[in-house]
């Protein structure tokens, strides 16, 4: 049996076992729209800013040298960062493209 509070955002959830055992707990809930998985902000920002200049190619190898990680831990793509603009309404650069500019680490 599952009981949702909305307002908390908590799921209660209550398993009786063939044997009569109960299982129970309480899990949060995402958001409305939210995703367990999600790169962080700071990573988001740094791509919305790129790509005002840099086409998805140039973002990847630039995160790729700060060694930062999409949300699953994998390296981000020209794919991925495709995907990642795309989730968050980024638009590509409208700019020929540029060569990468120097990282800080």
């Amino acid at each position: 049996m599952v009981t949702v509070d909305d307002a908390k955002r908590t799921a209660a959830l209550r398993i009786t076992w063939q044997g009569g055992a109960v299982t129970e707990t309480t899990m949060t809930m995402n958001h409305s729209g939210g995703h367990a998985r999600a790169t962080d902000e700071d990573t988001v920002d740094l791509v919305r800013r790129l790509a005002e200049g840099y086409d998805d190619t140039t973002i990847a190898g630039i995160l790729a040298r700060q060694r930062r990680l999409t949300s699953t831990g994998l390296p981000f793509t020209r794919s991925r960062i495709t995907s990642l603009r795309a989730a968050r309404g980024i638009p590509a650069s409208a700019r020929p493209r540029m060569s990468a500019p120097p990282v800080k680490m």
